[in-house]
């Protein structure tokens, strides 16, 4: 197999045979750069691209939608559980502000993972949105 492949989403997709993946960096309009791994699990590596391309653009082009309704759901309680004393309450904007999209993860099983950082805001965990095919918000996890 093709240790690099080019694709007009992705740019330069490089193979990572001991992961089974595929690997890129995407430059942001924010002039951030976000880490992105397509997991073809047991179908066919090349071909799974397209699929895993549509669903990159659906994400990115939802991501705000997809993180307010992360917030509305989940985030916003579980940041106030782990708020120390002295920290802000923050209001639902203002936590979806703090959140920086780091990492996106496309696959067979969850087909969409949204990672961002937040600092030391939960311990310094990241937290990981799990999305849909239809980009509906299926879960909320703290990860690291």
């Amino acid at each position: 197999m093709a240790r690099l492949l080019t694709h007009p989403v992705f740019g330069e997709l490089r193979w990572e045979a001991e992961h089974s993946r595929w690997f890129t960096q995407l430059l942001l309009p924010s002039g951030e750069w976000l880490d992105v791994v397509v997991d073809p699990d047991n179908e066919d590596p090349v071909s799974f691209v397209e699929h895993a391309a549509q669903l990159l653009s659906r994400a990115i082009d939802a991501e705000r939608r997809i993180l307010a309704d992360a917030v509305q759901s989940k985030l916003l309680d579980l940041y106030d559980h782990w708020r120390q004393e002295g920290d802000p309450a923050l209001s639902p904007d203002e936590l979806k502000e703090r959140l920086d999209l780091s990492f996106v993860r496309l696959d067979t099983v969850a087909p969409v993972i949204l990672s961002y950082g937040l600092g030391d805001v939960f311990g310094g965990h990241c937290v990981d949105v799990r999305v849909d095919e239809h980009l509906q918000v299926r879960g909320v996890d703290l990860v690291g």
